[in-house]
């Protein structure tokens, strides 16, 4: 009591002391003001970082669901194209003169759609692709029977491994070479029209290199 004689605390005009009942009220009052705000402390500590978990929750999630989205739009994307692709291969054919249709797509499993696929047989043609990534183990969930199980029959036959395997040796050494040897890994240009440009002359200087190598490779002894 002697330490807090000499505390005083101003109300307005009065002066008041840890001695007198006023002074005594006010530096309680203070006291508990100051606990409590102690005490607040820790839980407004606690309720920012619930509600920075929860931003960060939901950051997540919609990130999450973008990849989700960007992932699902480029499977869309791959399944689409493939009659389209097919007619820009005949009519590059037509327009060069050949007349004789493609009569097997071959196809990697991003390209399997149902509706495209029999229209393609439709037109006389084989499509054979599989309906299975090629380092998965066992079948995709959900894809068996039907169509999917006839397709993994057919591609297991002599006539059907053998006419598939040679999408390898015809595709995939255009991409090992071009991303590859030549360091063509990515478009330069932007836009659509752009990059169709870029591609095709990326693929129209494939074509030349082969002839190239093919003109000055050393005859066979």
């Amino acid at each position: 009591m002697h330490e807090l004689a000499s505390v005083r605390d101003a109300l307005g005009t009065a002066v008041h002391d840890a001695t007198d009942p006023v002074g005594r009220l006010l530096f309680n009052v203070l006291a508990m003001v100051a606990e409590f705000e102690a005490e607040l402390i820790p839980a407004r500590t606690r309720e920012g970082m619930r509600v920075v978990t929860v931003a960060r929750l939901e950051v997540t999630g919609a990130l999450l669901r973008t990849l989700s989205c960007t992932n699902t739009i480029e499977s869309m994307l791959s399944t689409v194209r493939l009659e389209p692709m097919v007619d820009a291969t005949e009519r590059e054919l037509t327009a060069i003169g050949i007349d004789a249709l493609p009569e097997v797509v071959l196809a990697d499993a991003g390209y399997w759609h149902h509706v495209q696929m029999d229209a393609l047989a439709g037109r006389g043609m084989q499509v054979l692709i599989p309906p299975d990534v090629g380092k998965r183990k066992g079948s995709r969930p959900g894809w068996d029977g039907g169509r999917y199980a006839f397709m993994r029959r057919v591609l297991e036959t002599e006539r059907g491994g053998g006419l598939y395997a040679k999408r390898q040796g015809m595709i995939e050494p255009v991409f090992a070479d071009t991303k590859y040897n030549r360091r063509c890994d990515r478009l330069q240009r932007r836009g659509r029209s752009a990059a169709r440009s870029e591609w095709r002359l990326i693929t129209a200087t494939h074509n030349l290199l082969k002839l190239w190598r093919h003109t000055t490779a050393p005859l066979p002894a």
